[in-house]
């Protein structure tokens, strides 16, 4: 069965992505901390900076088709890897009810997909034996819902309950034995349903996200045109029994400028997750 969203309902949170909790849009001045949304000619300004643009051994120029699918398998690795959403994702988000979910800490539901910006709908579902439709579903009020840092807290406040089966709302009495498990038991899976939306808009893209997403899709580049960029290493030269001898640097110089690159990974995805909350800590009481 498909609910469909409800239109009087607004979840919108006046606070935007990046930077965290801000509420207005501001301006930018000589330093930028937004940037656009990268695009194969930006990755072969930075990934191919100082080196050729011409495949050596043909003459062929490296055009942006060449270079689109590593910009993309960079996007899909940072998004499959960090768990974030680049673009704005709508997602589907269940969770079970377990008891005192409720009433020992507001339910504190920790949603999957960062960052979330906006939350759609929340219901409470659960299986309805006394109508033709198995499915029963109680729309949460917006004024009940927080959304804080990809944590959501039901606290309810004032207002009803939406019914999308039942024929009349719940009540105030009706929703508080609801939430708190009257005739439900201690356990009852796939209760809670948010959907939610996560994701960086387009005018509001960080800056070091770009960074990121160039840096990983020129380690792909180069890693596979790298040979084709250096296919010798050395040249000779013979004129009248006058013979000269160069050697290029080749195969060392791009493996140097790889290990920075990778290093550079590391340190803006540490930078990047950490500003967002998602690091773990830990220490150790004792010896």
């Amino acid at each position: 069965m498909t609910i469909g969203l409800d239109p009087s309902q607004n979840y919108l949170e006046p606070y935007n992505t990046y930077p965290i909790f801000s509420t207005e849009d501001g301006y930018e001045g000589a330093i930028k901390i937004y940037d656009s949304f990268p695009t194969p000619k930006d990755l072969i300004n930075y990934g191919l900076k100082g080196l050729p643009k011409r495949y050596p051994l043909t003459g062929e120029p490296i055009t942006e088709n060449d270079v689109a699918y590593y910009l993309t398998s960079a996007i899909s690795e940072i998004t499959m890897d960090l768990g974030v959403d680049i673009s704005p994702t709508e997602h589907f988000y269940s969770a079970d009810y377990i008891d005192g979910i409720f009433t020992g800490n507001f339910t504190g539901l920790i949603l999957s997909r960062w960052p979330a910006t906006q939350v759609l709908n929340v219901k409470f579902k659960f299986a309805h034996t006394q109508t033709n439709n198995p499915l029963q579903a109680y729309i949460i009020p917006a004024a009940w819902v927080m959304l804080r840092r990809n944590r959501i807290n039901i606290a309810p406040s004032y207002g009803g309950m939406i019914g999308q089966v039942s024929a009349g709302d719940a009540n105030a009495a009706g929703v508080f034995q609801y939430i708190t498990g009257f005739a439900r038991g201690a356990y009852q899976p796939c209760m809670i349903e948010v959907q939610y939306v996560s994701g960086f808009s387009s005018d509001r893209f960080p800056a070091i996200l770009k960074d990121l997403i160039l840096t990983v899709a020129t380690i792909r580049m180069l890693n596979d045109l790298g040979p084709k960029l250096f296919p010798y290493q050395q040249a000779m030269v013979s004129i009248d029994g006058i013979s000269q001898s160069a050697t290029l640097p080749g195969a060392s110089y791009l493996l140097q400028l790889l290990q920075g690159l990778i290093q550079k990974r590391a340190d803006l995805t540490q930078a990047f997750t950490k500003y967002f909350g998602r690091t773990i800590k830990m220490a150790f009481i004792g010896a």
